[in-house]
């Protein structure tokens, strides 16, 4: 039941419906997915929580008073904070948390494209994710059950960002991969392309095998998770020239710091994927996360 204190501000209001249209047309134009049901979101600010359900936008919103704690559709509790993350119910039914512009503004978030651009893109993302969580949940429950222990994105960078042979030959493949999204003469490109790869393979056969097979299979997992979540801001950046090459230029909004290795490098993987095998999208991509080898095999064929 609504609370009669909670209202969002207009200026919050219009992002987030703003926002999650967007969402919807990234969904089907982009992503050439069918569509499916709005996702429970679930949203704050500084006073009240604002449920919205209904499957179908504009959601119906339900506000209450938070007391600095965000309830969870999966019966879990987060402190009020700059967040935006996808989870499912125990009951495999997912959900999207997000706090409103307010929180973040408090919180001295700031952006060159401004505070609402940059979380439009952050939702675009983050919300993306559920639509692969039926099968990406199983493979995480799979991986932390082989590493014994929770794992997110950045997992694999914690574990190995102290090796530096390891970080030499993850750096040294990303760079080859942008050398190749970067490079203007297909044939060069194909080829510093499948070198990328070959790294890759080399990097998991030398790394990420034996006692550490287990964080191949997350390396692969959160590549194409965090990848396609960092193409859906790119393409929806730069809609207004869909069969533009990338550049520099047009690079750097998304990949800003190049701070996490899963998502710059998933960046250029599904960037060349555009290049070299164009019709990867669709629905089957979306929802197996673990496709993404195979796809890149196929593409530098």
């Amino acid at each position: 039941m609504a609370h009669s204190a909670c209202q969002m501000s207009q200026a919050d209001s219009g992002w987030i419906n703003g926002a999650l249209a967007n969402w919807k047309t990234a969904e089907r134009e982009l992503l050439d997915l069918d569509p499916v049901p709005v996702p429970t979101v679930v949203t704050a600010d500084e006073r009240c929580q604002y449920d919205g359900r209904g499957g179908k936008l504009p959601l119906k919103w339900a506000g209450r008073p938070h007391g600095g704690k965000i309830q969870l559709p999966d019966g879990g509790e987060v402190p009020v904070a700059v967040m935006s993350f996808a989870s499912a119910t125990k009951a495999g039914e997912p959900f999207f948390v997000m706090t409103l512009p307010s929180i973040w503004r408090a919180g001295g978030v700031t952006s060159p494209l401004g505070l609402e651009a940059l979380m439009d893109g952050v939702l675009l993302h983050e919300i993306m994710h559920t639509r692969q969580i039926e099968k990406a949940g199983s493979q995480l429950v799979a991986l932390e059950k082989a590493l014994g222990s929770d794992i997110n994105d950045d997992a694999l960078q914690e574990k190995f960002s102290g090796n530096p042979a390891y970080v030499a030959a993850w750096t040294a493949e990303n760079d080859r991969l942008y050398q190749a999204l970067l490079e203007p003469d297909q044939v060069a490109a194909k080829q510093q392309f499948r070198e990328g790869l070959a790294m890759m393979s080399e990097r998991r056969r030398k790394f990420l095998s034996g006692s550490n097979a287990a964080w191949a299979d997350a390396d692969r997992l959160f590549l194409a998770m965090e990848g396609m979540g960092q193409w859906l801001i790119y393409r929806w950046d730069n809609r207004a020239m869909p069969h533009a090459t990338p550049t520099a230029a047009t690079l750097e909004p998304v990949r800003r710091t190049r701070k996490w290795w899963t998502q710059d490098e998933g960046l250029a993987l599904f960037l060349l994927l555009d290049r070299f095998l164009p019709d990867w999208r669709g629905d089957q991509t979306a929802s197996d996360p673990m496709r993404l080898d195979a796809l890149l095999a196929a593409a530098a064929r």
